[in-house]
């Protein structure tokens, strides 16, 4: 795993200009402690091109694999455009922790990683001694109902988070992240939404609330590639409407 070093500049190179988010840091560490997700507009559109490109690349280049069915709750979204779901790294190198995730794999995408406004948000948001902790693209096909991703185990004591690239024009129409703010912090509100040590099943809110899960009070994030969003692996998040080959990758971050 590699540490954070706050500042750090990517080999040979100066930080590309980019736009400046009107918040700062410490406005934006209050916003996600507290909502549990955050979109920092912008902030890579210097070089999405590039990035698009790369990501591309690597899915042409490397085999991509579909998640344990058993663990997902993806379900597909048009059944003629193939898996809900096709990620790089694979399933057994994620669960083992390797460092070669999905970055790693492209020399257009290995820096983003020890950018500076990359490593000073992660610092900003955990603190200054959290770590990177790999990286996983992915190709969807589906939309997902209500989870966190500590789906079916324990929520960890450490923040945990995700700063995820979306490389399409997402909104409510189209597949973008929705969340519902506040999941975040554990408590009798957010279990009775939802209990990892519960087997949720799909279609349970709606039989319990008497509305379909996509209309449920939450926050859709609507995002452009160069964007960055960033969510708590604790927060209930979901996703609907989407189309069938949209791209997105995240870099994992711990407290």
């Amino acid at each position: 795993m590699i540490g954070v070093r706050r500042g750090a500049k990517r080999a040979g190179a100066d930080a590309p200009a980019h736009p400046v988010s009107p918040m700062g840091h410490e406005q934006q560490a209050a916003f996600f402690r507290t909502f549990g997700a955050l979109r920092v507009p912008g902030l890579f559109t210097a070089e999405i091109d590039t990035i698009s490109r790369a990501f591309d690349d690597v899915f042409r280049e490397h085999a991509a694999e579909e998640p344990d069915p058993r663990f997902s709750l993806h379900r597909v979204k048009d059944p003629e455009q193939g898996a809900p779901r096709r990620q790089i790294p694979g399933n057994a190198a994620i669960q083992a922790r390797d460092p070669y995730g999905f970055v790693e794999r492209s020399d257009q995408l290995a820096w983003i990683k020890d950018d500076p406004r990359v490593l000073d948000l992660a610092a900003a948001l955990l603190g200054d001694g959290c770590r990177y902790d790999g990286s996983v693209g992915n190709i969807f096909n589906s939309y997902i109902h209500w989870h966190s991703d500590y789906f079916r185990s324990d929520v960890s004591p450490t923040m945990q988070l995700k700063l995820c690239f979306y490389l399409d024009d997402l909104d409510a129409d189209s597949g973008a992240l929705r969340v519902m703010p506040g999941t975040n912090h554990l408590g009798s509100y957010r279990e009775s939404l939802y209990d990892e040590a519960r087997d949720v099943e799909r279609g349970e809110l709606e039989q319990r609330f008497g509305v379909a899960e996509d209309q449920l009070p939450c926050w859709t994030i609507t995002s452009q590639p160069g964007d960055v969003v960033v969510f708590d692996n604790t927060t209930l998040h979901a996703n609907f409407n989407g189309g069938s080959h949209r791209r997105m990758f995240s870099l994992q971050f711990v407290q």
